[in-house]
């Protein structure tokens, strides 16, 4: 119902690594529905993206994008 309209921050973890950030406040939430991922990253109330997409990203980081 809110999708796209709670944002924290509209970059990717991916992108927010590639830029500096060098810490992440992740928050988790075990959300039990008919989707095939039952683990969130959540801002608030608000569930934002799987948490599966949020770990790929800071995987395909590796570190190297972390230091220019």
């Amino acid at each position: 119902m809110l999708d796209g309209l709670v944002y924290a921050q509209d970059l990717s973890l991916y992108q927010q690594l590639k830029y500096g950030v060098r810490y992440l406040d992740i928050r988790v939430i075990k959300q039990d529905d008919d989707d095939e991922d039952d683990l969130w990253l959540t801002h608030g109330f608000f569930k934002t993206h799987p948490l599966r997409v949020g770990l790929e990203d800071i995987a395909r980081c590796d570190g190297a994008c972390c230091f220019p």
